[in-house]
């Protein structure tokens, strides 16, 4: 076994304002070095023109004047504007999140690195999805799975839904098989995206020692009255129509409805595409100190059948570059919908409760050949195609309620969070089983079709029970601790019905916990440091356990943190900078022979960086940057198919790249016109455990023109992958195997001209 490499902190900290341009030149560099057959390292993908919107700076709390609870905030219509009010682009450090606290605090109180992601800034930028918005704004994080399948993450050397927990309107979702979360599915009625690094299991349970997306939907307009449409076309023939509206329609009572519809023909053959969504709440002010909320959410997603293209003997043939290998017959429908009933009451002024009811309902099925190895040990050579047929029914309903208490002792200020969270899901799947289909010509394949009929497999039951507490300490106003701890119970029930020796019940206990400290030497300058504990599910969901799984140990991790963070001149200047070493133990890994076997030690070490600025005469830039250094510390299983050890100590985590950054260049360079002009570098990661492929760094580069012709509407160009280049943005490999001739490339979109017309009224 190794030890740990470990990072010099005081080396990266001096070179860490260059990481991200040497990062850019890194990938410029690993183009070139490309051979003729394989795919370009360099890139080229999505940025939008953006407002300039300043922002005030945080205050810094006294002790003496702990403020009073507050409902949770709602959009209102400032007359200068005409629309609601948002976060604005940048680090958001004076806006309250609630992802990193459950005491309401800001970026800059909160003893943790945080992100806030604007909607609006995302929507203007051409971010689509919940991954373009978070992979190019939030530092550290990018895309773990072929889009298709729903998205995952990869943050601070961890990947998967198992290590970056998703939720939504501060709820938890609990993915099934497959570890993928298809909802929320674009960023239309996106009011904010929060992120938080690092672990968070004291908040929100099992599952995040990487991090949380947290998403926030837009919410009703109290003053006034607001509506927005769009309509957009791109040269792939996506054709999308949105509506936002949103107002009061009485004193006390206020709304807000968003739907928006999509089709698309594809960059590929046969690569149809199209969505819907709608979301609708409603607000009553019932008293000045309590208000009830109802709101509804539905998806009903037909994404795109295309699972990328195999390569010939390792090697990406660009004669494939438009062929689509799946099915005649192939399809993926995804259905989310999701009630919430939110209580808020504000008792006095220094005590308040909140209870969250909600019900998730979730329904995926997939029939596609999404697996094709090219043949070149027969003549002629064809590519073998292997698919299935699954069906995964989902649903969850639950209840959160907390208690705040704001007292003051003496000189010293204090809040606490007191709350309990209970809820059940519900998780059936079927499926085929892997069929092969029909082989085809790599150059010209004919779809065929895949017969592969459903077979009942599993239904599982999962109930969550959770009592936590969290506290902030005021000792000043230079010093603030915060701290919190949380204890978790889930009891798992599966019935195997196919084998009744496969069913069992179990239940997994965690104790997770954090400390951390604040110390603000002067107004907007904030220094942080925490540790914190953490605890992940297996190799799978807790839904998707097995019998031979049941009586493992959870896997527990802990992290230190450390970092600065600095707003000036009314947030027209913000930036922060963290280092952290993450620990993580008794991971598992599926064998050869599909025997799972718990083993190990995985280690992250790692800085992230962040700025944005007004640079005056129109111009802006906001740009963050990640290096990491991630491996397995202790890694060996013995196979038992050549009766040898297998060690994989020292080797980097597959799917982990190692090097990030963005920028975003934005000029206002005459009245009601703006030019932007962005660029996301992703290094390269490994896609098995023996570091034998490779995917090779990229860029993704995009520019736009933002010009509004009247007060109410805005047109904005853009043109994505402007250098038209090819790149797979994620590999298929088998992560046990050492061959690196059986690859599959998901091929991104080449370039692509956008318009959208919105019209505020």
């Amino acid at each position: 076994m190794t030890a740990p490499t470990r990072i010099r902190y005081a080396t990266l900290l001096l070179t860490v304002s260059a990481a991200a341009s040497s990062a850019l030149s890194g990938g410029v560099a690993a183009q070139s070095s490309q051979g003729s057959g394989e795919l370009p390292a360099v890139v080229v993908e999505g940025a939008q023109p953006k407002k300039k919107v300043k922002k005030k700076a945080a205050p810094v709390e006294s002790p003496a004047v702990v403020p009073a609870p507050e409902p949770t905030p709602t959009a209102k219509l400032p007359a200068e504007s005409g629309g609601p009010n948002e976060s604005s682009p940048g680090l958001n450090l004076s806006d309250k999140a609630s992802s990193g606290s459950r005491l309401g605090l800001t970026p800059l109180e909160t003893p943790a690195s945080v992100d806030v992601i604007s909607g609006e800034t995302a929507r203007e930028r051409g971010q689509h999805s919940i991954v373009d918005a978070v992979t190019q704004n939030a530092p550290g994080f990018s895309s773990a799975t072929i889009p298709v399948l729903g998205s995952a993450f990869s943050a601070r050397g961890f990947v998967g839904n198992n290590s970056i927990s998703r939720l939504y309107d501060g709820t938890r979702l609990y993915p099934g098989t497959g570890g993928t979360t298809s909802f929320p599915s674009n960023t239309w009625a996106v009011e904010r995206i929060e992120v938080l690094h690092g672990p968070a299991s004291v908040l929100y349970g099992d599952g995040a020692i990487g991090g949380i997306i947290n998403v926030i939907p837009k919410k009703p307009i109290t003053e006034g009255m607001f509506n927005e449409a769009q309509i957009f076309f791109d040269s792939n023939m996506t054709r999308r129509a949105s509506l936002d509206s949103g107002g009061a329609l009485s004193k006390d009572v206020s709304y807000r409805f968003n739907i928006g519809a999509d089709a698309s023909d594809g960059w590929v053959d046969d690569g149809d595409s199209k969505n819907l969504g709608v979301s609708g709440a409603l607000r009553w002010q019932a008293s000045p100190d309590l208000v009830f909320s109802l709101s509804h959410d539905y998806s009903n997603q037909e994404p795109i059948k295309y699972f990328g293209v195999p390569f010939r003997d390792g090697v990406f043939d660009k004669r494939t570059k438009e062929n689509n290998y799946n099915v005649g017959n192939a399809f993926n429908e995804f259905q989310d919908s999701w009630t919430q009933f939110k209580t808020e009451w504000r008792a006095s002024d220094a005590l308040s409760f909140r209870s969250v009811t909600y019900y998730l309902d979730s329904r995926r099925e997939f029939l596609n050949s999404e697996d094709y190895i090219w043949n070149t040990g027969v003549n002629p050579e064809v590519v073998d195609r292997f698919g299935l047929h699954i069906l995964q029914d989902q649903d969850q309903i639950g209840n959160r309620t907390d208690m705040t208490l704001k007292t003051r002792f003496g000189s010293v200020g204090n809040e606490t969070v007191v709350g309990f969270d209970i809820n059940r899901a519900n998780y059936a799947r079927s499926a085929s089983g892997y069929f092969a289909a029909p082989s085809v010509d790599p150059i010209n394949p004919v779809p065929g079709v895949l017969s592969a009929p459903l077979i009942p497999r599993h239904q599982s039951e999962l109930d969550q029970r959770s009592l936590f507490v969290e506290d902030r300490l005021v000792l000043n106003e230079y010093l603030s601790l915060v701290g919190g701890v949380r204890w978790d119970t889930s009891n798992v029930k599966k019935t195997d019905l196919q084998s009744a020796a496969g069913s069992f019940e179990d239940e997994f206990n965690s104790f997770n916990w954090r400390v951390g400290a604040v110390v603000t030497p002067v107004r907007g300058l904030a220094f942080f440091g925490q540790y914190a504990v953490a605890t992940d599910p297996l190799d799978r969901p807790l839904l998707d356990y097995l019998k031979t799984t049941a009586d493992f140990d959870l896997t527990r991790g802990r992290q230190i943190e450390v970092g600065v963070k600095q707003t000036l001149w009314n947030g027209a200047f913000e930036w922060s900078l963290s280092g952290y070493d993450i620990v993580k133990k008794d991971l598992t890994v599926l064998t050869p022979f599909f025997e799972t076997v718990q083993i190990g030690q995985q280690s992250s070490r790692g800085l992230e960086a962040s700025v944005g600025m007004e640079l005056g005469g129109g111009w802006r830039v906001d740009a963050n940057g990640a290096i990491l250094k991630a491996e397995y510390d202790e890694f060996s299983y013995v196979d038992f198919s050549t009766f040898s050890i297998v060690d994989y100590a020292g080797k980097t985590p597959y799917l982990v790249p190692e090097k990030l950054a963005n920028v975003w260049l934005t000029w206002a360079f005459a009245p009601r016109w703006q030019a932007s002009a962005g660029a996301q570098y992703v290094g390269s990661a490994f896609e098995n455990f023996a570091n034998t492929v490779e995917r090779p760094a990229y860029t993704i580069a995009n520019v736009g023109l933002h010009w509004k012709p009247t007060d109410s509407a805005t047109l904005d160009f853009r043109v994505k992958n402007v250098f038209d280049r090819t790149y797979a943005a994620y590999y298929r490999a088998d992560p046990l195997s050492a061959d690196d001739s059986v690859i599959q490339g998901w091929i991104a979109p080449p370039r692509t001209f956008e318009a959208a017309l919105s019209v505020k009224f």
